[in-house]
């Protein structure tokens, strides 16, 4: 589902009834908000989700997708069904006083936006107008000279490895926000 309707990126932009027509529009929305969730490492459609973790180890377990509405079941390969633990629904941290700790557990659970947020509904927005006003690259490119020799190298996140966008840029710390705190 996307973030924000095409209706809703007029009244937020600005744009009035001339073009972009709503496909475009639309279009835009979607490609903003697929760059938005790969950076962030996460959807943030609301949705019952299932994920496996195997052999855990860390205390508290952090869910893929937040906030979660509800957990409606937890298994463990050695147990079978298990008690539903400690959620904080906002952050999607699950504590299980190491219960679990050695085991696969396997969670479902409903998590992410019915309504997006604000900021991040801004953010996406202003995405889809660097788009179609044509200033976003899928990958940036930076030219240096050193010594007389010039190289060319491709703009990364030192940090994760990913690809860095230009339109995201002004809005990163918003998406840093909605981020993933770690990949596993």
């Amino acid at each position: 589902m996307p973030i924000l309707t095409a209706a809703e990126y007029r009244l937020i932009s600005g744009v009035s009834d001339d073009p972009p027509s709503d496909d475009e529009i639309e279009l835009g929305i979607a490609k903003a908000q697929a760059m938005a969730e790969s950076y962030c490492s996460r959807e943030f459609d609301f949705k019952l989700r299932t994920e496996t973790y195997l052999r855990v180890a860390e205390n508290p377990l952090l869910l893929w997708h937040w906030p979660v509405a509800d957990v409606t079941e937890v298994s463990t390969q050695e147990h079978g069904e298990a008690e539903i633990p400690d959620v904080r629904h906002s952050s999607g941290l699950v504590f299980h006083d190491h219960a679990w700790d050695g085991q696969t557990v396997t969670i479902t659970y409903s998590a992410g936006f019915e309504t997006a947020p604000d900021d991040l509904k801004f953010a996406v927005a202003a995405l889809v107008e660097s788009q179609m006003a044509g200033e976003s690259a899928p990958y940036p490119v930076r030219k240096e000279t050193v010594y007389g020799v010039s190289a060319v190298e491709y703009s990364v996140d030192p940090v994760e490895g990913a690809v860095v966008y230009p339109g995201l840029a002004p809005f990163q710390a918003v998406f840093d926000k909605y981020r993933r705190a770690f990949i596993p």
